[in-house]
């Protein structure tokens, strides 16, 4: 496989491989190439591409807990909430394929940063939600 191939071209088994490997380089603090997984999104937003959510929400679902759990830690009373945190996960992931549709990815012109900062503010909006039932109880 050259590594040069047209990004369209690739498998999404190749996408996924490199989306991972490129991310662990950015958790690393290492060059990193977010063409790969931007690509995947892009399969999955514009071409609604099962197999590219499903390796998505696969790489990114750590990262998406360990925001919900970043905010509980921020808020004491996120113990009262009567759900798991993998809950807000599923929640955040649901709300951004509802709401991230492809005109808003056309406007993140290939910024990965931009499409996982959509992704967190659902993370967050989940997450406020449920404190805002919580204190209406």
């Amino acid at each position: 496989m050259s590594h040069e191939m047209n990004l369209e071209q690739m498998p999404v088994e190749d996408l996924a491989q490199k989306c991972a490997q490129e991310t662990d380089f950015y958790f690393n603090h290492k060059n990193y190439d977010s063409r790969y997984c931007f690509e995947l999104f892009r399969r999955a937003i514009r071409n609604t591409d099962e197999r590219a959510l499903e390796v998505i929400i696969v790489q990114y679902q750590p990262l998406v807990l360990h925001w919900v759990e970043r905010w509980g830690s921020k808020h004491p009373e996120f113990s009262l909430f009567n759900e798991e945190p993998q809950d807000f996960v599923a929640q955040a992931f649901e709300r951004f394929w509802i709401s991230y549709i492809s005109a808003k990815f056309e406007n993140a012109r290939s910024s990965l940063p931009a499409v996982l900062k959509y992704l967190q503010m659902c993370v967050y909006g989940a997450l406020t939600d449920a404190w805002r039932k919580l204190h209406r109880i």
